[in-house]
């Protein structure tokens, strides 16, 4: 799973810019100490990865305007 979260100025140029990424490497379903945790392109611990995205994750999804990065979404 992959996020990405920016903040645009008023032009729409890119003030910042974060990128991380969880993987459920074993398929099991849960997101545990055994899979992939990937923080500013480093891979760290499970641990780790929850303290640094919890200030991004904990943004409540009213509050973003999240848009699809699919190239059949208009």
């Amino acid at each position: 799973m992959d996020y990405q979260y920016r903040v645009l100025d008023f032009w729409g140029d890119t003030q910042f810019y974060i990128e991380f990424t969880k993987g459920d490497t074993d398929e099991n379903g849960i997101y545990d100490e055994r899979d992939d945790y990937i923080y500013k392109g480093k891979w760290i611990s499970k641990e780790e990865w929850d303290k640094l995205t919890e200030p991004y994750l904990a943004v409540k999804p009213a509050d973003l305007c999240w848009k699809p990065m699919r190239n059949d979404t208009p």
